[in-house]
């Protein structure tokens, strides 16, 4: 059980925390939340769901996850960790309907892509003791519950994000099942800092290929550039083929992260620009020199442990956060009765 942080839990209850929940509550079955509950499933962990369609909850049945008739009785349920994938206008009404049944012992958790956006339902709703921010960096164009597969989530990259009030046991209960269960990697940051990163490498690219797209279908050549197109149009492209209307709500919810990096962009192909149509060659090739400079993700370096019971944890995690450290794991430290969050430092790569 999850305690508050005033009591310092037994070792028993530590390592339950450090072991992932045993139960997991999943409102919304669609790409993101069927993958987690399929992952979960296979990982031995009983899955309860609710989705609104019938027959969404039907074929979940038929893949070993227990449907629940109505949000009020899956809330009812207590499961351990309460994962909400519903897409994010529908969020300050769902996290309102869990209020009023939730249990003291589930940790609320979800996958939106718009941190702040959550955080502000999930205040105004009176959870904010009890939640702990997630969003992989996973899926596909396509959507819905026959698009989801466990497979989708295997090494997939979450950022897992902290408030003031974030509960360290919570924090590292939701890590445990992110990097246990679901075969991911944690990256901890503020809600801020997610935002304005999601909006650099999810919804700008999000904004770009729909204006490839739209451009090709306007184009009198388009036709010709269809039957051209090649390896390079198909994945600067792929995210426009899915649901062009949650497409559009996402970017309109990360709009103020996104209007800056929007006109940082817009700035550089401006320049671009003029010095294509003055013929400077060797800007050009600076250009293109800059967008690869930075291209290859570092690995690897040093292990951080770090604390529960530290008072400055949270401000650790976020500092290793923003180097792009990764948390690989979460472990009890007999010796000193707490939970460690387990950081692998980056080194810088090559090329």
């Amino acid at each position: 059980m999850v305690t508050p942080h005033a009591v310092q839990p037994a070792s028993d209850d530590l390592a339950r925390i450090a072991a992932g929940p045993r139960t997991l509550g999943i409102v919304g079955l669609g790409l993101i939340g069927g993958s987690v509950a399929l992952a979960a499933v296979e990982a031995g962990l009983e899955v309860r769901a609710w989705d609104p369609d019938s027959q969404t909850r039907h074929s979940a049945s038929d893949r070993g996850i227990e449907p629940r008739t109505s949000l009020a009785d899956l809330v009812s349920s207590a499961p351990d960790v309460l994962l909400v994938a519903v897409p994010l206008r529908h969020m300050a009404q769902t996290m309102t309907h869990i209020a009023e049944r939730i249990n003291p012992h589930t940790t609320v958790t979800d996958v939106g892509s718009v941190k702040s956006r959550v955080r502000e339902a999930v205040r105004a709703a009176g959870l904010d003791e009890q939640y702990v921010g997630a969003h992989p960096m996973a899926g596909t164009e396509r959507s819905g519950f026959a698009a989801a597969s466990s497979r989708i989530l295997v090494g997939a990259t979450w950022a897992v994000t902290l408030s003031g009030s974030t509960d360290p046991l919570r924090a590292a209960n939701v890590t445990a099942l992110i990097t246990g269960a679901l075969g991911g990697e944690v990256i901890m940051l503020n809600d801020s800092d997610h935002d304005r990163a999601a909006a650099m490498i999810s919804h700008l690219p999000h904004v770009y290929a729909h204006s490839l797209t739209a451009h090709v279908a306007q184009s009198p050549i388009g036709q010709i550039a269809r039957t051209l197109a090649a390896g390079s149009f198909r994945d600067g492209t792929r995210v426009a083929r899915g649901d062009a209307a949650r497409n559009a709500a996402m970017i309109l919810d990360n709009r103020s992260a996104l209007l800056q990096i929007l006109d940082d962009s817009l700035a550089q192909l401006g320049t671009l620009r003029q010095s294509l149509a003055e013929q400077d060659e060797a800007a050009v090739h600076a250009y293109f020199a800059a967008g690869t400079a930075h291209g290859v993700r570092p690995t690897g370096g040093a292990a951080h442990m770090v604390s529960h019971a530290d008072p400055a944890w949270r401000d650790q995690l976020l500092d290793l956060g923003r180097s792009g450290e990764l948390v690989r794991g979460v472990r009890v430290n007999p010796l000193r009765g707490c939970i460690e969050y387990e950081a692998c430092g980056v080194e810088a790569a090559e090329g």
